[in-house]
């Protein structure tokens, strides 16, 4: 099951955790005046690892908790840090039969300052420089740099906690180091460690990091109970002769605290006091009551957590039989089920549609009027056949019978402001009186310059009923292909917006939630309705329904992303790969008007019962993979990597050794003539004819930018299109993927097209 919200929640108890897991640590080394055995290296590798943690969270957009967190690491680290140094005493012990006095040297709070400060500079500048190159590194689309800064920074707090373990060789004790320091940050590994499981994809860089830290700690653990908690339970339980041996064995005036640190596990060292012995073992007997009590305490406290981490995790994730995708029990409405299209007429077929639905579910059609007749004949033959004119909604930019449908111009009744300073409107009014004055579709060359909507979507009812019948329609529900859309300022969000291609769904509650106006006590407006409210918007954004979907994030309604249940490429193009075969297929976008006519009827044959039609049927429509080369034809649009110059490539052949030679390789095209181009793929996929092409050569200015006319006797370069698929393999793929289990993914837009 895809669950972000736990990925948030355990995320963002990790970021917590890291957030604070120092601050025991300063109050303690504060508290003792006293921070010997604590590794100031360890602090200053911490206060750089925030610097490329930083970068990562900020570059990568995440939300204010984590971008913040980097930089509290930072700051706890300088100061504990400076701490060290602060705290430090050289301390030359005199033997007490000479009596005189321990010599003690530190830091002054000006000399700390005059030290941290300039740093803490130097680390800001660096930070802010690298997140304006990994901000122009990432437009350019290369992730390498983040990743470098991720793994940067967990290299820099692994060392940080290394750097004890050699302490502990040198000295075999466990010294200065804070129980709720080490506690606090392994839980934070714990957590961040298990969301990691509830991502939609599997981050293995992520596992790496945070496994790591967690058993360095879970090492430090180990070696204060072996080194420090079990010689002091012997000598607590020994006996009082045991202890008496014990401290006239001392021979060089320093020993162990035999007490549990009021925050540690660990002990530190301190000087012996030459007098009042018995006095203080009388307070360390007090306090070693309490601290024992608070130990136990916190150690059950931790281990509670962990455990139910872990149980709640395989739960979820072990092996119980659990899926990560919904169970859900759908059958089909159509009656009967399945029906051989061969020979019916489309009323036939439509005799099996389930008119009942449509009570509940309102089917809507965005249409132009400069659509082609083609694609009018092949919508009204295929996803709208079925429908009565009075059971789909038609909207168009002009009101006209389409098929026995009244098409309703939903930009008749605006009101005049629209039409004000809105350039979007020309095409509309140039229209308007082209109709008025006959010239309408009269003027074929006129009217093929009118820019408006276009038609190009297909539904598989089928699927899309069994989706729909498992939602509550009073819930505000907008579901979608996810595409990113307004940047929230005030919360500092990145919202989304539902692809307009592949369709949407908005339930009543939603259209509920977007009407809604503000009112006074006396019941009078106070807001404007919603087709003037969003108009600024409108004058200024590129598209429609990026519009509905900031105006549904204003009230409320976020976008629920369920791609690829709605799918933005077009049959012929569909990239089948594990993202593309066992899912639910409910929209396409951009098929020809042929295949939606195709695709229409063979989808009669194809319906089950007690299961949807899923990509891995779609694949049987056209068989992608099942021929190994085509002349002039690209199948190398999508998902595709292009091979290196060290590569060598020069022809068709080559190409497809390159493929081969590459495990995870399923098809290739090859770019041939003047370009010389080979294309790889892991998915794979139909592709459409393309014939030879001039290649268009880019523009050349000089410093004024101006354009460079070409030489006069630069030659025209052309490329050809060859594509070839490794049958077997894709094969082998198929049979290894027999989608046993439908994958009806969760609402995600971490999982995007």
């Amino acid at each position: 099951m895809d669950v972000p919200v736990a990925a948030n929640i355990l995320g963002t108890l990790g970021a917590v955790c890291w957030s604070i897991q120092l601050i025991p640590q300063i109050i303690v080394n504060y508290r003792r005046h006293n921070a010997t055995g604590l590794q100031p290296s360890m602090m200053m590798l911490w206060a750089w690892a925030g610097v490329p943690l930083g970068v990562y969270n900020i570059v990568k957009e995440f939300n204010v908790a984590l971008r913040i967190q980097p930089q509290i690491l930072t700051l706890l680290s300088l100061v504990t840090w400076i701490q060290c140094y602060y705290y430090e005493r050289v301390q030359k012990l005199i033997p007490l039969a000479l009596n005189e006095a321990n010599e003690c040297q530190k830091w002054s709070v000006y000399r700390s300052l005059l030290v941290v400060l300039p740093i803490a500079v130097v680390m800001g500048g660096i930070q802010a420089g690298l997140i304006i190159a990994l901000r122009i590194a990432k437009s350019l689309s290369l992730e390498w740099p983040l990743i470098l800064m991720a793994s940067l920074s967990a290299a820099l707090l692994a060392a940080g906690v290394l750097t004890h373990y050699w302490d502990i060789w040198k000295h075999r004790t466990v010294r200065g180091i804070s129980f709720l320091f080490v506690a606090i940050d392994a839980a934070g590994d714990v957590f961040s460690l298990v969301s990691v499981f509830f991502q939609t994809e599997l981050d293995v860089l992520g596992i790496v990091i945070y496994a790591t830290e967690f058993v360095l700690w879970c090492g430090v653990f180990a070696c204060g109970g072996y080194y420090n908690l079990l010689p002091w339970v012997r000598k607590r339980f020994g006996g009082e002769s045991k202890r008496a041996e014990v401290e006239e064995s001392v021979g060089d005036r320093v020993m162990m605290n035999e007490n549990v640190s009021s925050s540690s596990v660990f002990r530190t060292c301190h000087v012996r006091a030459p007098a009042a012995m018995p006095s203080s073992w009388s307070s360390s007997s007090r306090r070693l009551m309490l601290n024992k009590r608070f130990s136990r305490m916190a150690i059950a406290g931790l281990c509670t957590v962990i455990f139910l981490i872990l149980v709640f995790w395989g739960a979820i994730h072990g092996s119980y039989g659990v899926s990560q995708y919904y169970s859900f029990s759908t059958t089909s409405s159509f009656r009967p089920v399945s029906v051989d299209p061969e020979g019916k007429t489309i009323q036939d077929l439509c005799a099996t549609f389930p008119k009942h639905l449509l009570q509940t579910i309102q089917p809507v059609l965005k249409m132009g009027h400069a659509d082609t007749k083609e694609r009018l004949d092949a919508q009204f033959d295929s996803v709208s056949a079925c429908f009565g004119k009075d059971e789909l909604l038609v909207f168009s930019d002009l009101d006209e019978s389409i098929h026995d449908h009244q098409a309703i111009d939903v930009l008749a009744d605006l009101p005049a402001i629209y039409y004000h300073d809105n350039p979007d409107f020309v095409n509309y009014m140039w229209q308007k009186e082209m109709r008025a004055n006959g010239t309408l579709d009269v003027d074929t060359e006129a009217t093929a310059r009118i820019q408006g909507w276009r038609m190009d979507n297909y539904v598989f009812w089928d699927n899309a009923f069994r989706f729909l019948q498992t939602f509550d329609p009073d819930a505000p529900l907008y579901m979608g292909s996810p595409s990113p859309g307004t940047h929230d300022v005030k919360q500092d969000i990145k919202t989304w917006f539902a692809n307009g291609g592949p369709g949407f769904v908005l339930s009543r509650g939603a259209m509920r939630a977007l009407l809604v106006r503000k009112t006074t006590p006396y019941g009078q407006y106070v807001e404007p309705p919603a087709t003037e409210k969003w108009l600024p918007m409108l004058r200024d954004d590129c598209c429609g329904d990026s519009v509905t979907g900031w105006a549904l994030w204003n009230v409320s309604v976020p976008l629920r992303g369920y791609w690829p249940l709605f799918n933005p490429h077009p049959l012929h193009s569909i990239p089948f790969s594990d993202k593309y075969w066992c899912q639910p297929v409910m929209t396409l976008h951009k098929s020809s008007p042929k295949d939606m006519v195709d695709v229409w009827r063979w989808e009669f044959a194809q319906r089950q019962l007690g299961r949807p039609l899923l990509y891995s049927d779609v694949w049987k429509f056209h068989h992608p993979g099942d021929r190994e080369v085509a002349e002039n034809w690209d199948n190398g649009k999508w998902d595709f990597t292009v091979a290196p110059p060290e590569a060598r490539i020069d022809s068709f052949e080559a190409c497809g050794k390159y493929c081969k030679d590459s495990s995870d390789c399923l098809q290739y095209n090859w770019r041939g003539r003047d370009e010389k181009k080979c294309v790889t793929s892991k998915s794979f996929r139909v592709g459409e004819p393309r014939q030879p092409e001039k290649i268009i050569e880019p523009e050349v200015k000089d410093d004024k930018g101006n354009v460079i006319p070409p030489p006069p006797d630069r030659q025209d370069r052309w490329v050809d299109f060859k594509s070839g698929w490794l049958t077997e393999r894709i094969a082998q793929w198929r049979s290894n993927r027999n989608c046993t289990e439908v994958q009806w993914v969760g609402p995600s837009t971490k999982r995007i097209f």
